[in-house]
Parts: structure tokens; C-alpha cells; sequence
């Protein structure tokens, strides 16, 4: 049976994860292909979306967490940072490595 958002929410704030992560990685297969259609490895892009997973739960634990859109919306959205910030780090090594010559 699919949890509802807040079910979610209450299962991680009581420190039952298993069963919303479960539901959670079922997100993982469009976002892998996000990144791999924009030149990154399926290695890659399960290393984001774990990370991901743990700012989410950290993000839920926090006393002050408020849900402004769906949850997968959420997850999408810290997966995309993530993906941005490993693209920008590549490039800072990349130029890096050029002008080094």
C-alpha cells in the first residue's frame, strides 16, 4: 500500500524509515535518467539521489520542517542541486586542469 506524504513524514519523524524509503527509491529510476541524459553515470547518480535521501530525512527531522509542494517534488528538487553542484565542481577541475598548462 502507497503512504501518503504525511504519512511519510510521520513514519521518518518517528524513525520508522524502512517502509518510506522503500516507497522513496521508487523515485530513483526517472532521476538516474535525468542524470545520466545530462552526462552522468548510473554510480553517479545513485551517490546523489542517497544523498539526497539523507538531506530529506534530516529536512523532515528538523523541528521547523514545513511541506510546501509533494514530497517527491521536494526530493527532485535536493537531487537537482545536488547534480548541480557536481556539475560546477567538474567544470572548476576541468578549467583547472587547462590552465595548468
Amino acid at each position: 500500500m502507497r503512504m501518503t506524504d504525511q504519512e511519510i513524514i510521520k513514519q521518518i519523524k518517528k524513525g520508522n524509515r524502512n517502509k518510506p524509503l522503500k516507497q522513496l527509491y521508487k523515485e530513483f529510476p526517472k532521476i538516474k535518467q535525468l542524470i545520466l541524459s545530462s552526462g552522468g553515470t548510473e554510480i553517479i547518480a545513485q551517490e546523489i539521489f542517497n544523498d539526497s535521501l539523507i538531506i530529506l530525512i534530516e529536512k523532515i527531522e528538523a523541528s521547523d520542517f514545513t511541506l510546501t509542494s509533494k514530497l517527491t517534488t521536494f526530493l527532485y528538487g535536493i537531487n537537482r542541486f545536488l547534480w548541480k553542484n557536481q556539475l560546477r565542481k567538474q567544470n572548476k577541475t576541468i578549467e583547472l586542469e587547462w590552465s595548468d598548462t
